[in-house]
């Protein structure tokens, strides 16, 4: 092949990437959009202390939903990458995958059904019509595993960025249909948002194309991979949510000011949010290079991220300071008892947080899934140690938020150091 048709072909290639770049930014806008447009909607629609249930199921299905079924979008993404950058098929391990995710899914409903008096007295106000719609939303994140992960492995960019556009639509219109018909009740928006994942992943299904057969890959092998990936995000999702939960179950007596903190979280949050989808993206392109032993590109693809990191970060901590305010004063009032400082500290801990995925996408490309699980379960053991400190509620989840981001970052930049040097 000559230098001038590698030219082309690599034009054409960086052409693609732009395109699918460009495709994901717009659905991740529409997510974004659909959820503060959720949290911003219902808080004009129920009463404080019932916006703070719903405030705690939205968070409860980023834990529950995308904690236990990114693991399976990930390692799809990453076996299907590696497959191509090996030129193998990988059908019957992506097939694997998804008996896995069905008994996953199995599991996960057990268990809600096994706690769901208790999550609904202490965390839902005795309202079980969210966890239904906490239930609804774990199956939509179990069917669009397959899709997504199937997408990011092959490249298929445009394709992922639609079932993430898809999903925000999920979310966002049966709320739309619920204000236009006048509906508060909470009950309705928790069930809404919940079968709406679920139709917005099933409408995905259609475009998958599972490709030729290819080899068996060990049941032991695939059901560790996935397992530590589960634990891990898990306990990452974890970290980067449960906050507000805290403290909407440890401040019962004053529920509004917990609806108030959760709004908040979600505020500062948004530069990381932007960031959401850049594991799945990421994880493609570090795993090519660690399966061709290129140690050298991976360092450049941290690099990179790590200087997007930097810049949303920058932008996010001043914005959240700035304007955070002004928006919470606008919902709730001057009386919301949040301020800069507490903004401020929220979006350091956003930036905190999307180091963690980057970090988390190259110790993965290098299969180190213990790593990864052991940094999230010391940053989730400091989480829970900030919340036994003598501190009021909303202290103590702005320190455990900050604390335990930073704790987790420094494990995972000490382990990925050693494990780059090798």
């Amino acid at each position: 092949m000559s230098q001038t048709q590698l030219a082309d072909e690599s034009a054409v290639s960086a052409q693609s990437v732009a395109r699918g770049a460009s495709s994901i930014i717009a659905g991740l806008a529409v997510l974004g959009a659909a959820g503060y447009a959720f949290l911003t909607i219902t808080a004009k629609m129920v009463t404080p202390a019932e916006y703070a249930t719903l405030a705690s199921l939205y968070l409860l299905i980023v834990v529950f939903g995308a904690g236990v079924f990114n693991s399976v979008e990930l390692e799809i993404s990453r076996l299907v990458s590696r497959g191509i950058a090996q030129g193998r098929p990988t059908g019957t391990a992506v097939r694997q995958l998804r008996l896995i995710a069905a008994g996953m899914l199995a599991g996960l409903l057990l268990l809600l059904a096994a706690i769901a008096n208790p999550l609904s007295d202490r965390v839902f106000d005795g309202n079980h019509w969210l966890v239904l719609g906490l239930a609804a939303a774990c199956v939509g994140y179990a069917v669009i595993s397959l899709p997504r992960g199937t997408f990011a492995g092959r490249g298929q960019l445009r394709r992922y960025a639609a079932t993430i556009g898809g999903e925000g639509l999920g979310r966002l219109l049966p709320c739309v249909v619920l204000v236009v018909a006048g509906v508060h009740l909470a009950s309705a928006y928790g069930i809404g948002i919940g079968v709406g994942l679920l139709l917005a992943a099933v409408a995905c299904l259609p475009w998958v194309r599972l490709g030729p057969v290819g080899e068996h890959v060990p049941w032991r092998g695939l059901l560790l991979a996935v397992g530590w990936l589960a634990a891990s995000n898990l306990l990452s999702l974890g970290l980067a949510n449960l906050g507000p939960v805290m403290v909407k179950a440890l401040l019962s007596d004053d529920p509004g000011r917990a609806g108030v903190f959760a709004f908040a979280f979600v505020l500062a949050r948004i530069p990381q949010f932007l960031f959401t989808s850049a594991q799945t993206v990421l994880l493609p392109v570090l795993s090519r290079a660690a399966a061709t032993g290129d140690h050298r590109l991976l360092r450049q693809g941290v690099r990179q991220a790590a200087y997007l990191v930097s810049g949303l970060g920058v932008l996010g901590v001043l914005g959240t300071a700035a304007l955070g305010g002004f928006v919470l004063r606008m919902i709730f009032g001057d009386a919301h008892g949040i301020g800069a400082l507490d903004l401020a500290l929220l979006a350091l801990s956003a930036v905190f947080g999307m180091g963690m995925a980057v970090l988390q996408s190259a110790l993965l490309a290098l299969a180190r899934h213990r790593a990864v699980t052991a940094a999230y379960a010391v940053g989730m053991v400091s989480f829970l140690a900030c919340f036994l400190l003598p501190m009021e509620p909303v202290a103590a989840g702005l320190t455990a938020q900050l604390v335990s981001a930073v704790a987790t970052v420094a494990f995972m930049y000490a382990v990925l150091r050693r494990a780059a040097a090798d």
